[in-house]
């Protein structure tokens, strides 16, 4: 067994007053037999600290390494080390660097690519005056048919297909001038209305009045059938009620200067093309104009989801007013106190109400029902 205390160690065993914790006890073996190099206490010399790094002193007694430099507070006078410069091993780093692909403010690396843009809406273009435009190929085609006047026709570039090269035709055989139009162009044309590829600039629709009604009943030896529409605003029923009219043969439709649509682009558009056949009256006063028709012999049948007799008991073979209100708000109160006669329409379901066009659809039918069993049609 070994007497030698700590200080007779041999000089190859490492020690270190910086780790005690960590120093073996001494076990009483015998040495390893190395002969002493005379080296210092530590085993290798200190590594030359990497660019970028400056050495630090621990307590006494502790070995000295290379450790990073403290970080710098933002500021004027010094800078951190880029990316590149901050390796331990003293070589830049591999792969990206920092000003490979530089900072967008927001944390996210920016990208060579451009950000993703949109088309830029087209400018509405406005038709010269006494002028409209009109989009779509049924209204095209019907104002084409009726003999509207138009001053010419405007395709898409490329559309020449279906029933466009019938309403390209159509249009030659007329002598209507035919321009070809980029899709921007078009769109701007239109003021929203889908186009499908057709639009045509058209003189306005020209409003008939209730003479020109009634001597359209005469014309066809019927007894007159009108609709006045009472606080409709959306075009899009408006053109529904035009269609209708038009399918169940119903001779005019009167709708107020006031609180109403009145006739546009998407009004047509929703007629596909009705709006060219059927009588459109504009009136003042809704309840004068049904006191006057009420003169004339006319039954006033006003349409109310709540109150009245089911529409099947009403005599709708005699000259009517057909009065159908907004879905929303209904009919006015003085004009509901112009009527003759409330009918309704059972409902079934959950929803209790029906658009205009649907609700005027089922009178007008009903009405075709009982004249035709009579004779009077």
């Amino acid at each position: 067994m070994s007497n030698r205390g700590p200080a007779e160690r041999p000089s190859g065993e490492r020690t270190s007053a910086a780790r005690p914790s960590t120093a073996r006890p001494s076990t009483g073996r015998p040495s390893t037999g190395r002969p002493s190099t005379d080296r210092p206490s530590t085993s290798r010399p200190a590594a030359r600290p990497a660019e970028g790094f400056e050495r630090r002193t621990g307590e006494a007694g502790t070995r000295t390494t290379g450790q990073p430099r403290a970080p710098l507070t933002r500021g004027t006078e010094g800078a951190r080390p880029p990316v590149a410069d901050r390796s331990y091993s003293g070589k830049p780093a591999r792969g990206r660097t920092g000003s490979a692909r530089p900072s967008t403010g927001k944390g996210v690396p920016a990208t060579s690519r451009p950000p993703y843009q949109t088309t830029k809406p087209a400018r509405p273009v406005e038709a010269p005056k006494e002028m409209d435009f009109l989009s779509g190929r049924n209204p095209v085609m019907e104002a084409l048919r009726s003999g509207r006047p138009i001053s010419k026709l405007f395709i898409t570039a490329g559309e020449h297909q279906g029933s466009i090269r019938e309403i390209i035709a159509l249009a030659k055989e007329k002598g209507i001038p035919v321009q070809t139009a980029e899709a921007v162009k078009m769109e701007a044309m239109s003021l929203g209305v889908r186009n499908q590829g057709v639009v045509a600039m058209v003189s306005p629709v020209a409003y008939s009045s209730i003479e020109d009604m009634m001597a359209l009943a005469e014309a066809r030896n019927e007894k007159p059938c009108l609709v006045l529409l009472d606080q409709l605003k959306d075009p899009q029923n408006l053109g529904a009620v035009l269609r209708t009219v038009d399918a169940a043969g119903a001779h005019g439709v009167l709708i107020p200067q006031r609180r109403s649509c009145q006739l546009s682009a998407a009004v047509a558009k929703a007629s596909a093309g009705a709006i060219e056949y059927v009588k459109v009256a504009q009136i003042g006063n809704v309840a004068q104009t049904l006191e006057d028709l009420k003169k004339q012999g006319f039954w006033v049948v006003g349409a109310d989801p709540e109150q009245g007799m089911s529409y099947h008991d009403v005599d709708l073979t005699r000259p009517i007013v057909i009065v159908i209100g907004d879905e929303g708000e209904g009919m006015a109160r003085l004009t509901r106190d112009r009527c003759d006669s409330l009918v309704q329409i059972p409902m079934r379901g959950k929803v209790q109400s029906l658009n205009a066009s649907v609700a005027s659809a089922i009178i007008l039918y009903e009405m075709i029902r009982q004249r035709s069993a009579v004779g009077s049609l």
